[in-house]
């Protein structure tokens, strides 16, 4: 395909976003114009609809959406084909400032191909769903002006060829996500929620920038192809050296470290991982793209796209591994005794994010890029199923549903088969994906697998008890809507959601189902080895071409054994007390400890946050700045003052003084040359 397609798919979104923008600056010209006034041309206020109104902010990002995503599928087509293998596309020269020489281009392979398609066409569905979603909010334009940014950040960050590209849209979806988290403002939980997002990336954002100058000072190169080339040559003696680049095995160690602390903040992993369930504070449109198809899984793309990197150090792959695993066990125990449905969905996010961490680390690269596509589907419906309920009860509590199967059938069903796909139930497409993980952690790594064999069973655990304190039982009455807030005048009958709502959910069911069998085809998979520098050495056998069955299916009976026992809990709750509301958990302490989230947040909140960095580091600096910068500033113009004093009086004005001063001046000239 043609450079130019890819420019075209980077820009379509971004032209929405100058639309949407356009709309929400002019808002308040619509209501200017009045229904009816003879003043005015009755052809005034079609054209304010036009050019003001809500469709221009909508409309023109779901067109756009939907052109980039069949040219994405297009390019998919093309991408098998090729067998992955990366299109010669040279960059264009943006400026250069002496040796430094800054870069604009793209990267087109297999990596790149799948992610195009699941971006471009889960955020076309959430774009769909919002528009019944939010319709009626205030802010409706600003949302869709936010989201199409959004969107673009994540096409960009997928398409840069280069570090300082690719860098620069890494941040950019930090920015946007900071202001669709925060997009109800007005509420305190919203806007802290949005900060706290903010903070947290940056602290791995650190670390990810420290990488990036440590690679450039020492190949001065950021193109992504060299440096991967460099990783994939092997070290020898120490050094890795590829093509007049050369860089040793510690800095190669620390680029890597570098790289985790980036993907650690973005895909919220162990001990960075707080801030991804107060994201829920934003609508849950939002939630569903940036936890299925964008913000979270640019970290499970960035250690993917560098893959040989990860790999030339024992160390940065052993270390994302098990941070992977870690989190993987520690999010589902955590989304087992959450009560409000984004929130299990949420740490669900975190765990599934985990098990794509630790197949990197084990050496599961294609599992890994396979279990992103199928989660984006699957998890989006789930959030959309959740969005879905709200939107007829008022509430994401589950303590208030129940009983909604008869009343919401659709999104009854397709919440099932999300549920089904997250637990990896045969055939659905969670099954094929997280199973091969399974499979990779077994053959690497016992002790990861172990890990990440708890956590398959307890994920079918959590989502079956929110299935049925949603679906199940009788209705508890969602939650009147609060003054001046949009939502259902009558919680009490629920009903189904528009169609707006439902078809993107019945699109993304499908998808859930049938994405997975994409693995069954051994020319398929070789497309994203394709994105690999020796991609001819990787495809020399296929990890999917040797199916562990021993694992597959003891996991899913696992699975199953997990779901029945957390369904028999459910019913049987009420008769024993001592489990707690809406939990499963036989032992109080430990219900206790699960839901102050191993007091993590505690600790990050009110030790780190408020005593170490306000308390300590915050009054030490501020001592600093008082005593130490100011006081070299006061000094100074002090002394220039003290001097200036002192010679003023040669500066009067009168003519005596300046006469004596000239007449002492040339004596002192007289009396310097006579004597040296």
């Amino acid at each position: 395909m043609s450079e130019t397609i890819f420019w075209v798919i980077l820009f379509l979104p971004l032209t929405a976003f100058v639309l949407a923008g356009i709309s929400a600056l002019n808002q308040n010209l619509q209501r200017q114009i009045p229904e009816w006034d003879p003043s005015y041309p009755r052809s005034w206020k079609p054209i304010a609809d036009l050019f003001c109104g809500p469709r221009l902010a909508s409309t023109p990002l779901i067109i756009a959406l939907a052109v980039a995503f069949l040219l994405a599928v297009i390019n998919l087509i093309d991408s098998i084909g090729l067998r992955g293998l990366p299109l010669d596309i040279a960059p264009h020269l943006l400026f250069s400032a002496g040796d430094l020489k800054v870069n604009l281009g793209v990267r087109i392979d297999g990596l790149t191909s799948v992610m195009l398609v699941v971006v471009t066409g889960v955020s076309l569905l959430v774009q769909v769903y919002s528009t019944g979603y939010m319709d009626g909010d205030h802010g409706y334009r600003r949302y869709f002006a936010f989201m199409a940014l959004f969107t673009t950040s994540m096409l960009g960050l997928v398409l840069a060829d280069n570090l300082l590209m690719l860098f620069a849209f890494w941040e950019l979806v930090g920015l946007t996500s900071y202001l669709l988290i925060g997009y109800w403002f007005h509420r305190p939980a919203a806007a802290a929620a949005a900060k706290k997002a903010f903070l947290v990336t940056r602290l791995g954002d650190l670390g990810m920038l420290a990488a990036l100058i440590l690679i450039y000072s020492r190949t001065g190169t950021m193109d992504i192809a060299a440096i991967n080339a460099l990783a994939d040559h092997g070290a020898e003696a120490g050094m890795f050296a590829l093509n007049g680049l050369m860089i040793g095995q510690t800095a190669m160690t620390l680029f890597g470290l570098g790289l985790i602390a980036g993907a650690v903040g973005k895909s919220a992993q162990f001990p960075l991982h707080i801030w991804l369930p107060d994201a829920m504070e934003g609508p849950t449109p939002v939630s569903a793209l940036v936890h299925s198809a964008t913000m979270v899984a640019a970290g499970v793309y960035l250690l993917a796209r560098f893959f040989p990197v990860i790999h030339a150090s024992s160390t940065a792959s052993d270390m994302i591994a098990w941070i992977g695993a870690g989190t993987a066990l520690g999010a589902a125990i955590l989304a087992l005794v959450q009560v409000d449905i984004k929130r299990v969905l949420a740490y669900s996010t975190i765990s599934q994010l985990a098990y794509m961490m630790f197949a990197i680390g084990v050496g599961g690269y294609a599992a890994a890029v396979f279990h992103l596509m199928t989660h984006a589907f699957f998890k989006a419906m789930l959030f959309l199923g959740s969005g879905s309920v709200n939107h007829s009860t008022n509430t994401f509590d589950m303590r208030k549903m129940g009983g909604l199967r008869f009343a919401m059938p659709i999104t009854f069903v397709t919440f099932v088969i999300g549920t089904l796909a997250l637990a990896g139930i045969f055939p659905l497409s969670g099954f094929w994906s997280k199973d091969e993980i399974l499979v990779e952690a077994w053959q690497n790594n016992k002790g990861v697998f172990v890990l990440g064999f708890l956590a398959a069973g307890l994920t079918a655990a959590y989502m079956v008890r929110a299935v049925y304190m949603t679906f199940f039982g009788e209705y508890k009455g969602g939650e009147e809507v609060a003054p001046g807030e949009h939502g259902n005048e009558d919680p009490s009958h629920p009903h189904e959601s528009p169609r707006s709502m439902t078809i993107p959910l019945i699109i993304l069911a499908v998808f859930a189902v049938l994405s997975g069998l994409v693995t069954l085809g051994s020319e398929v998979q070789t497309w994203v080895y394709g994105a690999l520098p020796n991609a001819e050495h990787h495809t020399e056998h296929l990890p999917f071409l040797h199916w562990h069955w021993g694992v597959a299916i003891s996991s899913t009976v696992f699975a199953l054994i997990a779901g029945g026992i957390a369904y028999r809990f459910m019913r049987e709750r009420d008769r024993i007390r001592s489990w707690g509301v809406g939990g499963i958990w036989p032992i109080p302490e430990m219900q206790k400890f699960a839901t102050e989230l191993f007091y993590l947040d505690a600790l990050g909140e009110k030790v780190l946050a408020r005593r170490v960095f306000y308390s300590w580091i915050a009054q030490a600096s501020s001592w600093f700045d008082a005593n130490v910068v100011d006081g070299v500033v006061n000094q100074a113009w002090r002394r220039g003052v003290s001097v200036s004093n002192t010679a003023r009086f040669v500066q009067n004005g009168w003519v005596q003084a300046g006469t004596l001063s000239i007449g002492l001046g040339g004596v002192i000239i007289w009396v310097a040359v006579v004597l040296f």
